[in-house]
């Protein structure tokens, strides 16, 4: 294919050298006797323009050739004649106007090619797919602004390079040369996915579709990331959910045992006469509530109870959640929603036990709730020392904890809370500023009554 961007950098001495040429031909035209075809030469300035940006060069070439052939003939020495010497011209100005037209098509078949392929560069830029074009040496001949926008380099830097340095990530490069060799000798077009390394250094999922065509083969891809993770979530929460369900089986049978060895412990401990014994039945029957406590939250999450919706204040709903402790404030207005009183109580409850967990006995917690727009929230915020991105990746993980006694169900089951009301729940944590837990639920009506702003809470009470 032609492009003028293919055209020689040296298209700009074309019209010099064509003059000369014009002017050596006329010279020896006019030594030279009428009859020898000296006329014919001319054509050559028409054929240079070939390499010209555009066909009007080529006109301009070949009326200067007519000019100086009619000026040849009338100043050429009248040794044959004259019925030869026109034959001889006429058949010049037909040899270099013939090329001329010959020359001019090729232009304008060139200029249609351009813009057929400048369309079809345009389509490729705009398609939400990588496109890439490989020689027989492996080589990058053509890709589109998918694929430069996706590894983060320019098309110049593209050409040229071995393809698989760009479309593969480092550790399947030759694994993926070779499938692409093996599949070659069969010549049948085949689908593939591999990982490719984005702009931003992250791995995506690249799903490729490669077409062999000649020597080389061309590719083209989708991107598949979210596809993937989501399918990979999907997964993960199916074996969790297995897994809880096995658990609550398990929880259901040791629930009541534990019970009855709780009643047998505090009935000896009250019959024993050494206080030693007794202490030590007595931390034996809070270990056994402990572990009560942990099955009733796995029946809890296993066994999810269908939320009873109702109108709701959540500035009611976090008060009752705050039970009165003394390092929580809560301010804010009245956020009408629509849900279970209960349960959004147990979720609130679950982020304030972590809140203050995490802050110790000298951090504080805050609770404001809000009306913004169409949506009311309740953000619970600590000054704790925060998360790490590890941790806040797996947070709201059933059975995921970082406390020693924790079961790792109460953000699980919170999450699950907020799901079944048409919410959604936001962390902002940093290692060195707290944490920010945000729900936002749809309001149903908001009103405006505002509690004083942050006292604790106990000095609030009466004020709602």
């Amino acid at each position: 294919m032609f492009n003028d961007r293919d055209l020689p950098k040296t298209h700009v001495l074309l019209a010099p050298a064509a003059a000369v040429f014009l002017a050596l031909t006329f010279v020896n035209d006019v030594g030279t006797e009428l009859g020898i075809a000296s006329g014919v030469p001319y054509i050559v300035p028409v054929l240079l323009t070939l390499w010209a940006p555009n066909n009007r060069h080529t006109w301009v070439a070949a009326a200067a050739g007519s000019v100086l052939i009619a000026a040849g003939f009338m100043l050429s020495p009248e040794t044959v004649e004259p019925y030869k010497a026109i034959t001889n011209r006429g058949m010049s100005l037909f040899a270099v106007w013939v090329t001329a037209i010959a020359v001019s098509y090729q232009h304008l078949v060139r200029v249609r090619l351009n813009r057929e392929v400048s369309e079809r560069r345009a389509i490729l830029d705009h398609i939400e797919a990588l496109f890439v074009a490989v020689d027989g040496d492996g080589a990058i001949t053509m890709t589109n602004g998918k694929t430069c926008r996706m590894v983060g380099k320019t098309e110049a830097s593209i050409l040229g390079s071995e393809w698989s340095a760009i479309l593969v990530a480092p550790g399947s490069r030759a694994a993926a040369r070779q499938h692409v060799d093996d599949r070659r000798r069969s010549g049948s077009a085949f689908k593939c996915e591999n990982a490719l390394i984005r702009e931003d250094g992250a791995e995506a999922t690249i799903a490729w579709e490669v077409v062999f065509h000649g020597d080389g083969f061309l590719l083209s891809g989708i991107d598949i990331t979210d596809r993937v993770q989501a399918e990979a979530i999907l997964r993960k929460r199916e074996s969790l959910a297995r897994l809880g369900e096995m658990a609550a089986v398990i929880a259901h049978e040791v629930k009541n045992p534990l019970a009855g060895v709780g009643g047998v412990l505090q009935a000896v401990g009250r019959g024993l006469p050494d206080s030693r014994s007794r202490e030590m039945l007595e931390s034996a029957h809070q270990r056994l509530m402990r572990l009560g406590d942990g099955m009733e939250r796995l029946l809890h999450y296993a066994q999810p109870r269908v939320p009873n919706f109702e109108r709701v204040n959540l500035l009611d709903i976090a008060e009752r959640a705050c039970n009165g402790v003394e390092q929580i404030s809560l301010s804010g207005e009245n956020a009408w929603v629509f849900g279970d009183s209960e349960l959004l109580e147990q979720a609130i409850g679950n982020l304030l036990t972590n809140a203050v967990q995490a802050v110790g006995e000298t951090g504080s917690v805050r609770v404001v709730t809000a009306v913004a727009g169409l949506y009311s929230t309740i953000e619970v915020i600590d000054d704790g020392p925060g998360m790490s991105d590890d941790v806040k990746r797996r947070l709201f993980e059933p059975f995921f904890t970082t406390r020693v006694q924790g079961s790792g169900l109460g953000l699980a089951i919170a999450q699950r809370t907020v799901d079944a009301h048409q919410g959604t729940i936001e962390l902002d944590s940093s290692s060195a500023q707290g944490s920010t837990f945000i729900l936002r639920f749809p309001t149903v009506r908001p009103l405006g009554r505002v509690l004083p702003a942050s006292a604790p809470l106990h000095q609030q009470m009466g004020q709602a």
